[in-house]
């Protein structure tokens, strides 16, 4: 299936994230657009929840997500990135909030990119 064409996407493991999804180009195409989608919008919010908000459980729950859907987009730093951060609230009792915001600065970094990225190579 030729018509489809997969972006070059630095720092994406394309090939490891085709390989999830049984090398369906079209499908993995179909994943990029919809992760690029759903947090294109979302991403101002995803910032103030993870540097202002101090609802761990979120956090936390947040970066869980975000580190599932990186593997599922073949994005190693930025599943690496959000496992860092949902470990930095492994104990909600004892939180340690700068940990956390640093944590959470340096995947919104990768995070940002990441939509920069697609969005440059999904532009209609």
């Amino acid at each position: 299936n030729m018509d489809v064409m997969i972006p070059d996407l630095p720092g994406f493991d394309t090939a490891g994230a085709l390989k999830l999804l049984a090398g369906n180009q079209k499908l993995y195409v179909n994943v990029l657009k919809r992760f690029h989608g759903q947090y294109a919008g979302s991403y101002e919010s995803l910032v103030s929840t993870l540097l202002s908000g101090d609802d761990w459980e979120a956090i936390q729950r947040e970066a869980h997500t975000i580190k599932g859907l990186a593997g599922t987009i073949g994005h190693p730093q930025l599943q690496e990135k959000a496992m860092e951060l949902e470990m930095s609230i492994k104990d909600k009792g004892s939180v340690d909030e700068d940990e956390v915001r640093t944590k959470a600065k340096a995947m919104l970094a990768v995070f940002s990119d990441v939509l920069c990225q697609l969005g440059a190579a999904f532009a209609e």
